[in-house]
């Protein structure tokens, strides 16, 4: 559903009934209001919240939320531009403050926003790498990426920790092995651009490995702490042994279809020239780890398929996090920063009724 708004937005943008110079012209005068009134400046910005875009417009004035409502609906490709921001760019704001509080008005369920906020995470270590490559990036930006990763990291252990107390334990260990698959690919990718690197973009790296770090261990303990629980619950000593058989054979099923889905997704990304050696290793792990999870259901070890699918499922998850990191959720992300607008934010706005009318100046 996600896309699919995005979709509308730019259909909209791209309907007959407007002047393609309104259009834009519209776009010219949202880039320059933008790149002359920094959200990060806003003082009605300070305590936005994270899920829901109405709170974000209800602490805005109301000409710049009307601003807003309708520059977004009506250029909505430039919320699609918004997407290969990174911080230092005109549009990042946009993306982090208009973009993902959108995207998130749509993420039904608490395990859906456990996995959202996982994205979101994957997101800001990315925009790291990016701006780790460029040169002559501030110490600003950078300490601004940093914190973002920092912030969302929390709110992602939050999330899971609501998934934890509302869901059940399966369920929230998917969510958790699929956090630490992409902490970890990560981690590996900025240790290895570390040494490319050197002066404030390798102090950088350091402090985001630091902060990476300090996530394992209670990560870690967590994973271990479910993965036993789940394990209790499905063949345990309450269990009966004919439950405990039907439970092992619907997770090596889960994991048989999790595989083919996986399968598909490489297959895919080859098609597209994108080609993770490392992804290819960890499915072939989980495909062998599943062929011994069958093995300990035909011995009639049960508790053993569990361990094994668990560990189908955390070699699956390093899978997909490796692929991430070769195409990431942004995989757009380029390290430019958008060009000075060459309007400025007092130009009036054609009328988009396409009806006889006033020029709409900003506010």
């Amino acid at each position: 559903m996600n896309n699919d708004i995005f979709e509308q937005l730019k259909k909209v943008g791209q309907k007959d009934i407007h002047d393609p110079k309104w259009v834009r012209a519209g776009e010219k005068m949202l880039r320059a209001h933008i790149a002359s009134h920094p959200f990060a400046h806003h003082p009605n910005l300070a305590h936005v919240p994270t899920h829901g875009l109405s709170g974000l417009l209800a602490r805005l004035p109301q000409p710049l939320t009307a601003f807003i409502t309708v520059a977004a609906i009506v250029i909505g490709g430039l919320s699609v531009s918004a997407q290969a921001a990174i911080p230092g760019n005109t549009l990042y704001r946009w993306k982090t403050d208009i973009n993902e509080p959108v995207q998130s008005l749509f993420v039904v369920g608490t395990e859906n926003r456990a996995r959202f906020d996982v994205e979101l995470t994957s997101r800001r270590l990315s925009e790291i790498t990016a701006i780790s490559m460029m040169p002559g990036v501030s110490a600003v930006v950078r300490t601004e990426a940093e914190q973002n990763f920092e912030v969302q990291a929390q709110k992602t252990q939050q999330s899971i920790a609501e998934l934890k107390q509302q869901g059940t334990s399966d369920t929230t260990l998917s969510v958790s092995l699929d956090f630490k698959a992409l902490l970890d690919a990560h981690q590996t990718a900025l240790t290895n651009l570390r040494d490319t690197v050197t002066g404030d973009a390798r102090a950088h790296i350091d402090s985001t490995l630091q902060a990476l770090d300090a996530l394992h261990p209670d990560l870690e303990s967590s994973v271990t702490t479910l993965q036993a629980q789940v394990k209790d619950e499905l063949t345990g000593s309450a269990t009966s042994d004919a439950d405990a058989r039907v439970n092992a054979q619907v997770k090596i099923d889960q994991s048989a279809a999790m595989l083919d889905v996986l399968d598909k997704n490489l297959a895919d990304l080859k098609l597209k020239n994108i080609v993770s050696v490392d992804a290819d290793a960890k499915a072939q792990m989980a495909h062998n780890a599943l062929d011994e999870a069958r093995m300990a259901f035909a011995a009639g070890a049960y508790a053993e398929v569990i361990t094994g699918t668990q560990n189908v499922l955390d070699l699956a998850a390093q899978a997909k996090a490796s692929a991430a990191i070769e195409k990431p959720a942004d995989s757009d992300i380029q390290p430019t920063v958008l060009a000075s607008p060459e309007a400025t934010p007092t130009t009036a706005i054609p009328n988009p009724s396409g009806l006889p009318g006033t020029m709409s100046p900003l506010p």
